[in-house]
């Protein structure tokens, strides 16, 4: 047994506790597993965990195609040195809206 919620995924987030992409990528997968693993197969949490767990990996393999791990890891660490998740938040919701191509990362 490996809890983790979103709670925790926040908190580590907001610490710093996560090295790389991948080790967040690894908790964020833990919660959504964990939650078909332990609801009903067709119940309305398993299905919501499937669908989050899907969304997370078609963007998460977008993100991770993109550009070197250096580059990645340099984009992660000037995201840390926003110090509100608030203002995190605001910030990525007004690129998507302004240019969502520009949160698609690209080869070349």
């Amino acid at each position: 047994k490996h809890p983790m919620d979103l709670g925790t995924l926040s908190k580590n987030v907001s610490n710093n506790q996560y090295a790389t992409l991948d080790d967040f990528a690894e908790d964020m997968r833990l919660i959504w597993n964990n939650a078909m693993e332990y609801n009903q197969p067709g119940s309305d949490v398993y299905l919501a965990a499937k669908k989050f767990l899907d969304s997370f990996e078609k963007k998460f393999k977008k993100i991770n195609k993109g550009g070197s791990n250096t580059e990645r890891q340099k984009f992660c660490d000037a995201l840390r040195t926003i110090d509100d998740n608030q203002k995190l938040a605001e910030l990525v919701t007004h690129v998507q809206k302004l240019c969502p191509a520009a949160m698609e990362l690209k080869n070349g």
